[in-house]
């Protein structure tokens, strides 16, 4: 445990503890990570069935008042509110709601009348059940969030590229895509599921002068002249001195510049375990779908029959 948090690195251990929340284990629990981590899908998946309240950044406090109001002991997810913590109308609201009874009092702190859509007014306090999930993609101290802090439990979720990459192979479809993240595993930091789309977006696209390997290029801390690097040293058909004449004969630099770049993605290389290259499979075969005769003799392609 990190003085941040207890720490999570793998996607199985992030839905466990999603799971946890939706049964009911957990009273107020806090989640910090980086975006593009799928941290929210986690808790959609595992509340899906369940009564749930999603808040984000565009539902101002009185709607939330309302929302917990209209469904009662519904299980609560605030997906970076970052405005709810400096409204002093939210901050009243969320001290309320995270209390750490079973049964809370939510109170309602301004004299302004909340009213239902059919014009009646929402009372000024009511008690409610629900169970708290936040997520957020940073974390402050004192004030406000410590207060909520000390009522329940924080964690921290920070996997590896390599753990990004094996649980992106359960979804994404794209074979020279993952091929790329996979050849690069040990020098790319900074995980972003949203990067594997937005390659694939710009390989659809294949806008003159751009690469869609582009996309990775921050989390790699390489440019233009890295990758041509990292390229001629994947060949291992070639000899070092046929890379160096490429690398001069394309433009990228001279002899120097190529090994004061190769020395520096060495070192860029962490020591991390690589997982297995993922195969994604064979597109599978879609049949038409066959009518389900109706005793009238007629059809009905709402419904299908597995061929």
């Amino acid at each position: 445990m990190s003085k941040d948090g207890i720490v999570l690195r793998t996607y199985e251990a992030l839905n466990t503890l999603a799971d946890r929340f939706a049964e009911g284990h957990l009273n107020l629990t806090i989640l910090i990570g980086s975006p593009g981590l799928m941290k929210t899908k986690a808790l959609e998946r595992a509340c899906r069935g369940r009564a749930l309240i999603h808040v984000t950044a565009k539902k101002s406090p009185v709607e939330f008042y309302k929302d917990l109001y209209e469904k009662r002991d519904a299980l609560v997810l605030l997906d970076d509110v970052e405005s709810a913590y400096k409204d002093d109308d939210g901050k009243v609201l969320l001290r309320s709601l995270t209390e750490t009874t079973e049964e809370k009092t939510v109170v309602w702190g301004t004299r302004t009348k909340i009213l239902d859509g059919d014009g009646n007014e929402i009372p000024k306090s009511f008690t409610t059940k629900s169970r708290v999930f936040i997520i957020t993609n940073n974390w402050r101290t004192g004030g406000i969030y410590s207060a909520i802090e000390s009522r329940g439990n924080k964690f921290v979720f920070t996997p590896s590229w390599a753990e990004v990459y094996s649980q992106a192979g359960t979804w994404f479809r794209d074979q020279e895509i993952l091929d790329y993240v996979h050849a690069n595993l040990g020098r790319m930091k900074h995980p972003d599921v949203r990067l594997l789309k937005n390659a694939l977006d710009m390989r659809l696209l294949n806008l003159p002068g751009h690469d869609w390997r582009e996309v990775f290029d921050h989390c790699m801390q390489m440019d233009r002249v890295d990758r041509e690097i990292a390229r001629l040293i994947k060949n291992e058909g070639m000899t070092q001195k046929e890379r160096v004449a490429e690398f001069v004969k394309g433009g990228f630099g001279d002899r120097a510049t190529f090994f004061r770049r190769l020395k520096k993605l060495r070192m860029l290389t962490d020591e991390q375990p690589i997982p297995e290259r993922i195969i994604v499979p064979e597109k599978s075969i879609v049949l038409p779908a066959k009518p389900i005769q109706r005793p009238s003799g007629g059809s009905d392609t709402m419904g299908f029959i597995a061929g």
